[in-house]
């Protein structure tokens, strides 16, 4: 059966048609704020996340003090010196130079560590701490030499390195690696 008003508009109907397209700005509105505040939160959290934290601000990091970054703590606990023995002699101008480190991993990841990562730096010339020193009675002077492994949350590790560098320069640590987002993270200690 058909009505007198079917296929005719009424004014009711021209009452809704505003309301639905109003519905649709809002949502157009809300999606776009969303696009825009998401992407920004997780940058600002990640830009956070790979801060350096140090005991002191702008304060040269050195034996002693440690850095907490990318969620790993590092602390330089010793530096000695070494000019060679009769089985271990460090290249003509030369001294070993043995740095004791704990390495503590304080985020939530699990993190990778190697004594590769780290370099001595003397003027410039960086080389890697790959030496030995067995000393006079034939043993190892240092027995406690890091190598590679992994750390869970809270774990920590703590091992010595040996490199040379030539005697009377200013030494340094310089730490190379990447985060888990695969970004380059370098801290450098002064080491006398």
């Amino acid at each position: 059966m058909m009505s007198l008003n079917d296929g005719i508009e009424t004014n009711q109907d021209k009452k809704k048609n505003p309301i639905l397209k109003f519905w649709w700005v809002w949502s157009i509105i809300i999606l776009v704020a969303i696009g825009i505040l998401v992407p920004n939160l997780i940058i600002q959290k990640a830009m956070s996340t790979n801060s350096v934290t140090q005991t002191g601000k702008n304060k040269i990091v050195k034996v002693g003090d440690s850095v907490t970054q990318n969620g790993v703590h590092y602390q330089i606990n010793s530096v000695k010196y070494n000019t060679g023995t009769k089985y271990s002699k460090p290249d003509d101008g030369n001294q070993y130079v043995i740095v004791n480190i704990t390495i503590e991993n304080k985020g939530k990841d699990t993190v990778s560590y190697n004594r590769y990562n780290f370099k001595l730096d003397d003027a410039g010339n960086q080389t890697s701490f790959s030496d030995y020193l067995t000393g006079d009675d034939g043993k190892k002077v240092v027995n406690d030499i890091l190598g590679s492994g992994d750390l869970a949350e809270g774990g920590k590790v703590t091992g010595s390195m040996i490199g040379q560098a030539k005697i009377g320069e200013k030494y340094k640590l310089v730490y190379s690696g990447y985060t888990k987002n695969y970004k380059k993270s370098t801290i450098t200690f002064n080491l006398n």
